[in-house]
């Protein structure tokens, strides 16, 4: 799976989980219950929080297999306007053969 082989790179980058969270909310790939636990809980570290929220993603993709919502996950990726997230952003396209899309 795409999103597997990047999971630990989307962690360790994201730097905003609040903003995260909000755009995969927006995008509908996480529930408002979600986004809502993860934000919350103020024991959460960043990286707890990006962890909760990206697999949260992957469990939803890895049982619908969707290709459509993994592009929206890119789109909502490319939002956090981080160059390293960019960068993995293009390299999951490109697996997907869809680098020209975007």
């Amino acid at each position: 799976n795409i999103l597997t082989r990047h999971l630990s790179n989307i962690t360790d980058v994201v730097l905003a989980p609040e903003k995260l969270a909000n755009d995969l909310h927006s995008a509908g790939l996480i529930t408002f219950h979600m986004k809502d636990r993860v934000l919350t809980t103020s024991s959460y570290s960043r990286y707890d929080k990006v962890s909760k929220l990206v697999n949260d993603v992957w469990k939803l993709l890895r049982v619908d297999n969707d290709l459509e919502k993994l592009v929206m996950l890119c789109d909502v990726l490319k939002k956090q306007n981080d160059d390293k997230l960019n960068e993995i952003t293009q390299d999951m396209l490109r697996e997907l053969g869809l680098s020209k899309v975007f």
